[in-house]
Parts: C-alpha cells; structure tokens; sequence
C-alpha cells in the first residue's frame, strides 16, 4: 500500500527498493500471471489547471503510448 493512503501500486521492473531511496517501500513479486494492466494517472484537483501539471501528465501520456 502507499505510504499515505490506501492503494495499491503494481508496477513492472521498477527495479530493487534500495535503488528507490524510500526503504518504507516494499516490492513483492505478484503471486499470479497478469496478462495486461491498464494505467491512470491521478492527481489532486488544485493541480488540475496547472500549466505545469497539464505538462508533466502529457507527458507521462506520450511516454506511457510509446511503451
């Protein structure tokens, strides 16, 4: 679960939790096959106008499309 809230993050080769800089974070391998996963994005709603925030989440987007 994440450290402030109560989901859950499944992620693919995130590599070892020591490179990650947060030893609070524990990566556990899945203990099934997962054949596909979809992804979102979410951020607080005061951000939802920014500029700055606008960019960085196409970003992310156009990254995530070229994956």
């Amino acid at each position: 679960m994440l450290l402030s809230g109560n989901q859950v993050a499944i992620a693919d080769g995130m590599g070892d939790e020591g490179g990650l800089g947060d030893k609070s974070l524990k990566l556990r391998p899945l203990p099934f096959a997962l054949e596909g996963f979809s992804v979102a994005m979410r951020w607080h709603r005061s951000g939802h106008s920014s500029l700055a925030n606008q960019w960085l989440r196409s970003l992310i987007a156009e990254v995530a499309q070229a994956l």
